[in-house]
């Protein structure tokens, strides 16, 4: 039987290949359901995603870290985002400080909500992978723009 990854994908890495395999899929569901396709692009509600992506490819130019690596990197960074994201949400409770960080029902807005996933994940993922500091400053300036927000990226300095 032939691969699926015949010789016109023998170029692109496997996440390439997973990427495009799902976009047909998403693509084809939404024709299917009479829904518009649409690309992933930046916007405030889907944040968590991007900075998923920022990881995945921070663990793919860091290839020394291997799977356990990767795992843990990953685990931490959606835990930090969560905890982030629940002081805005009115059930959730974080994994670490309980409900201590709770914010008035007035904040609970999706611009704080964009904002404080993407400072948690900023700051996880530049301490674990210090050498791709440029790429996830870039992100988070362009979120807090989308976000109206001009404050200075916080620093282990400021």
């Amino acid at each position: 039987m032939k691969n699926l990854f015949s010789a016109h994908h023998q170029g692109l890495t496997k996440r390439q290949h997973l990427s495009s395999l799902l976009t047909i899929g998403v693509t084809t569901a939404g024709l299917s359901l009479g829904l518009p396709a649409q690309a992933i692009d930046l916007t405030l509600d889907n944040s968590a995603n991007l900075w998923v992506d920022q990881a995945l490819r921070a663990v793919e130019n860091n290839p020394q870290l291997g799977p356990t690596g990767a795992s843990r990197a990953y685990g931490i960074l959606g835990t930090a985002m969560y905890d982030a994201w629940s002081a805005y949400e009115g059930t959730p409770i974080s994994t670490t400080l309980g409900d201590t960080l709770q914010r008035p029902d007035i904040e609970n807005t999706l611009e704080n909500k964009s904002l404080a996933i993407s400072y948690a994940a900023h700051s996880v993922l530049s301490d674990l992978f210090p050498s791709e500091v440029a790429s996830f400053d870039a992100l988070l300036t362009d979120v807090r723009s989308l976000a109206g927000n001009s404050a200075s990226i916080p620093t282990a300095t400021n």
